[in-house]
C-alpha cells in the first residue's frame, strides 16, 4: 500500500499546519475573526453601559448629560428639564419663577400651544387659579404666596410625539425660554 493510500497526511504531501487543521478541525483565520467580533461586542456593550450611566438613554443613575437647566437673561424665570425623554413615559418640567416676576399678586406663565399638544399634560403643581386659551399660547395664572422665595411650578406629562420636540415658555410681558427635547420611541 502506498503512503497516499493509507491516509497518512505527512506522507501524502500535507504539511504540519495542514495536518493540525485537518485533524483538530481548527480554522485559525476563523478564530481570529471570532475574537475580533467578540472584542467589538465588548466595546459596544461597554459604550451602552457608559451611555446609560451618563443618562444618554433616559433617566440614569447620574444623568448629567440628560438633565438641563436654563435661565432667562434677567433671572426672572428658569426651567429644569430632561433633554432625553421616552414616548409615553412619565416626565416633569420644573419652572422656577423669581419673586420679582410677580405682577399684582400673580404669576402669568405661558406655554406654546403646539408644544402642549404634544406633551400630553397630566397635572400642574400647584394648580393654577385660571387658564387662558389663546391662538398660539396657553396662559396659566398662579397666585403668589406670601413668602419671598422663588415659586416652583411643576408640569407632569407624557410625551405624545417622537424625536425632537421644541418647547417655548415664558412670562406674560416678560422673559421667555426656548429649548428642545429628544423623545425616544
Amino acid at each position: 500500500m502506498s503512503p497516499a493510500e493509507d491516509g497518512n497526511p505527512v506522507e501524502s504531501g500535507l504539511g504540519r499546519e495542514d495536518q493540525r487543521s485537518f485533524d483538530m478541525g481548527e480554522d485559525i483565520a476563523y478564530q481570529y475573526r471570532e475574537w475580533t467580533a467578540q472584542r467589538i461586542g465588548w466595546l459596544v456593550m461597554a459604550l451602552l453601559v457608559l451611555a446609560a450611566l451618563l443618562g444618554l438613554l433616559g433617566l440614569g443613575s447620574m444623568e448629567p448629560l440628560a438633565s438641563a437647566y436654563h435661565e432667562a437673561h434677567d433671572g426672572s424665570i428658569g426651567v429644569e428639564y430632561m433633554r432625553l425623554e421616552r414616548h409615553h413615559a412619565p416626565a416633569r418640567l420644573v419652572v422656577e419663577v423669581a419673586p420679582k416676576a410677580a405682577l399684582d399678586g400673580e404669576v402669568r406663565l405661558w406655554l406654546d400651544a403646539d408644544c402642549l399638544a404634544s406633551l400630553g399634560l397630566q397635572s400642574i403643581v400647584p394648580e393654577p387659579d385660571s387658564v387662558e386659551l389663546g391662538a398660539e399660547r396657553i396662559t396659566y395664572v398662579f397666585p403668589v404666596s406670601e413668602e419671598n422665595g422663588p415659586m416652583e411650578i411643576t408640569f407632569q406629562y407624557e410625551h405624545d410625539g417622537f424625536w425632537r420636540q421644541d418647547v417655548q415658555l415664558g412670562l406674560v410681558d416678560g422673559a421667555f425660554l426656548e429649548f428642545s427635547q429628544f423623545i425616544f420611541p
